[in-house]
């Protein structure tokens, strides 16, 4: 019986060829679940939320916190490994993504923008619900709307 723990024989060929094919399906595989992710908005959101949280553009240097320096780089090389994966999966979708990630910063500062200049007396509009949530539509059985248990004919 073969000592599995020993690693393989690299004289055999046929051995490295199966190790080759297995880290290549591997690879495939993996890009399949970055394409898989990358292809909805929530999955985008969340990747660049998870790249966001590496700080992968700050510096990871923390002087004499030679700890804190050890981790900020392990976060960076992760972050780094990230943007890697998702451009190699989809460069569109990538840049898809970083689109996505402006226009949600653009919007949530906006958002705090109004917040604030409400909270500062600066709007004369005042605050609706149909204001704060335009989206939602009615609820079934509401005047003009279809039942919410249409009568069996």
């Amino acid at each position: 019986m073969a000592d599995e723990s020993l690693p393989p024989d690299a004289s055999d060929e046929v051995l490295e060829n199966n190790l080759r094919s297995e880290q290549a399906r591997k690879a495939r595989e993996d890009t399949k679940v970055v394409l898989d992710i990358l292809s909805s908005r929530q999955g985008r959101a969340w990747w660049h939320r998870v790249m966001s949280m590496t700080n992968m553009l700050v510096s990871a240097h923390h002087g004499e916190r030679t700890h804190d320096t050890s981790f900020a780089l392990g976060m960076k090389e992760v972050g780094q490994w990230l943007f890697l994966e998702a451009q190699k999966a989809s460069l569109d979708l990538y840049v898809q993504m970083i689109r996505e990630a402006a226009e949600e910063e653009e919007r949530q500062a906006k958002e705090v923008k109004k917040r604030n200049d409400r909270a500062a007396g600066k709007l004369d509009e005042p605050l609706t619900p149909a204001a704060q949530y335009p989206d939602l539509p009615a609820p079934p059985g509401w005047p003009g709307h279809s039942p919410a248990n249409p009568p069996k004919e």
